[in-house]
C-alpha cells in the first residue's frame, strides 16, 4: 500500500469514494453477487444483486472515512496538504 503521505495527497473525498466506494464497494459487490449465483443458480433471489450494490458501496463510504480518520490520528505528526 502507498505511503499515508502519498495516499493523503489524493484527498479525503477521493480516497473514500474511488478506493472505498467504487473499488472495494462495487468490487465486492459485483464479486458476490457471481458467487451467490454460483451457490444457489436456481434459487437466486434476483433482487440479491441489488442489494449487494447498496449494501458494500455503503459500507465502503463508512469504512473508507474511517480509514481516514484513523490514519489521520496515527500520522498526525506528519506534515500534509490536505484536499477535502
Amino acid at each position: 500500500m502507498k505511503k499515508w503521505s502519498e495516499t493523503r495527497k489524493m484527498g479525503k473525498r477521493a480516497f473514500v469514494w474511488k478506493t472505498w466506494v467504487f473499488f472495494w464497494g462495487v468490487g465486492t459487490a459485483v464479486a458476490w453477487s457471481l458467487i451467490m449465483n454460483f451457490i444457489q443458480p436456481a434459487g437466486a433471489d434476483r433482487l440479491l444483486p441489488l442489494i449487494g450494490f447498496i449494501i458494500f458501496p455503503l459500507t465502503g463510504f463508512f469504512a473508507g472515512n474511517v480509514m481516514w480518520a484513523l490514519n489521520e490520528r496515527k500520522h498526525s505528526g506528519e506534515p500534509h496538504n490536505e484536499k477535502s
